[in-house]
């Protein structure tokens, strides 16, 4: 399974000037044939991230749980589901 172990903001204007919001997920997860966990990170824009803060008061109360990342056909990470 997926774990969230921190949320990092971002709100930036990029090249052409246009305002980049959203949130960075850093997570670990199992692996078959490693020891111990790996960790990764993905972006996720505020209209993503803005279904998922409907069910959770704040952020910081989804460190330590378990999601499912959807990523789409190129994929970049798409979404997430709370499991636990």
């Amino acid at each position: 399974m997926t774990k969230i172990v921190g949320i990092k903001r971002y709100d930036f204007k990029d090249r052409q000037g246009n305002v980049v919001k959203g949130y960075k997920f850093h997570v670990n997860e199992e692996e078959k044939n490693t020891i111990g966990v790996i960790a990764f990170s993905f972006n996720l824009g505020d209209e993503k991230v803005s279904s998922i803060v409907n069910n959770v008061p704040t952020l910081d109360k989804l460190l330590g749980k378990q999601i499912e990342v959807f990523y789409n056909k190129y994929g970049k990470a798409d979404g997430i589901r709370l499991i636990s």
